[in-house]
């Protein structure tokens, strides 16, 4: 509790990749699905419009994660997309990885999240920085301020 009351901030950046279509994502011999992280999925409309409909972490690698939902995601008319977010420069556990998670679900609000979308709580307090294509995901997140 100290950390909290001295203002401590782990400092977590995230880059996320372009949007790739999702089944060709994983049928593909892309590196990057070996690496771990978080994840959003998305779906293009017939109008061309974006929706967040899931916010995931994969700790182990994409690949993995990815199809485990694959059949979650497949009743949705138009293209799904997903984005990457790789974890740069920074170790951590599964346990902060999910408080990670929880943060940007909570201020997304993404359509299929049912965990984490009402009230946030972690014993760590975290500034979560994303770059590259961003996408829902506001590019600086202060869980102190959740």
């Amino acid at each position: 509790m100290l950390r909290k009351f001295l203002g401590f901030h782990k400092k977590i950046q995230i880059d996320w990749s372009y949007p790739k279509e999702y089944k060709s994502l994983l049928n593909s011999r892309d590196n990057s699905l070996d690496n771990w992280g978080l994840y959003q999925i998305i779906l293009l409309d017939r109008h061309g419009v974006e929706h967040l409909i899931y916010i995931g972490k994969a700790f182990n690698n994409f690949r993995s994660r990815l199809k485990s939902h694959l059949h979650k995601f497949s009743s949705y008319e138009g293209i799904l997309k997903v984005r990457l977010g790789s974890i740069i420069n920074t170790s951590m556990n599964d346990i902060q990885l999910q408080d990670v998670e929880k943060a940007i679900i909570l201020y997304t609000n993404p359509l299929r999240n049912s965990k984490a979308t009402y009230s946030y709580n972690s014993t760590d307090e975290y500034l979560i920085e994303s770059f590259g294509s961003r996408g829902f995901v506001p590019q600086l997140i202060d869980t102190k301020n959740l």
